[in-house]
């Protein structure tokens, strides 16, 4: 069985710790503290130092962590 070859545009874009921390409004050492404890989605590591976030898995984070509204 041929394996079809991935493009680009098969794969989901993947966010730099940094452009995560600023989307949430903390620093990048606050970002990594957090996954280091496990509170926030495991991000996708390759290479040797090589960590992006799915876009996906962070905005699901964020709608987990709001509080209902009191009425």
């Amino acid at each position: 069985m041929a394996h079809k070859m991935l493009t680009k545009d098969d794969l989901p874009r993947l966010m730099p710790r940094r452009e995560v921390a600023e989307h949430l409004g903390v620093a990048e050492g606050t970002l990594r503290n957090w996954n280091s404890a496990g509170r926030v989605p495991a991000p996708v590591k390759y290479g040797t130092s090589t960590v992006r976030y799915v876009p996906d898995d962070a905005e699901e984070w964020v709608r987990d962590c709001r509080e209902p509204m009191l009425a």
